[in-house]
Parts: C-alpha cells; structure tokens; sequence
C-alpha cells in the first residue's frame, strides 16, 4: 500500500518538477526543525509544496477528478517534502502517517485537522 500511495503522488507531481528542485524531496531536515503544525495551501501550489503543506482535494476539483475518491488530502512530508496521499482516517487522526518515499521513514499523526505530532518509527 505504501509504494501505491507514492507512485499516484508522484504521477501528481511531474518528473521535471522533482528534478528542477522545487520539491525538497530526499533533502530530510533536522527533527527540530520539521514544522508542528500543516499549512494549507491551494491547488495551484501543488508544485510548490513544501514539508508540512497539505491540500484537501474537496477543495481542489481539477485535482479531486484525477485521484480516487479514497484518498481525502495530499500531504507534503514534514521531514523531507515527499508530497504523499492521505485517506480521511488519515487526516482526522484516527490512523497515523508514514511517509510516502522510498527515502524517508517519518511517522506522524495529525490531530485537530492541523497539528502534528511525531511518532517513533517501529
């Protein structure tokens, strides 16, 4: 399940984008200063995103029509900006949040819609 959710992010962000650097995809920050809070943000910032942003797709229907109706967010890693695909459970907290590349192991779990609290990596 974890590699499906990073090939549909990664088939939203184009490869140009990653390789031009706009994404800080694989460059991990420190554990202080990954942010403690999301930052939402439109859907015409999708290239854009930096760790911590987060785009709801009901709010975003030129890309809610091109991810499957499971999926509730799309969520920028808060350690290394891998843009990742979350369900609702996700977003509300219910389940936590591992994230969606290949090279970073950040686990987290959002509370209140906006606050993110770090969890150990099992």
């Amino acid at each position: 399940m974890r590699r499906s959710r990073g090939n549909v992010a990664r088939e939203l962000v184009s490869q140009d984008s990653m390789s031009q650097g706009s994404l800080t995809v694989g460059k991990r920050q420190t554990e202080s200063a990954w942010p403690q809070n999301l930052n939402a943000i439109d859907e015409d910032q999708l290239m854009q995103m930096a760790p911590g942003d987060v785009i709801v797709l009901h709010q975003s229907p030129s890309i809610r029509k091109h991810v499957a109706s499971i999926f509730y967010a799309i969520v920028a890693c808060p350690a290394c900006g891998a843009p990742g695909l979350i369900k609702a459970q996700q977003y509300f907290g219910v389940i936590s949040v591992v994230c969606a590349s290949d090279l970073c192991s950040c686990h987290f779990r959002i509370h209140g819609r906006n606050r993110l609290a770090y969890l150990p990596v099992n």
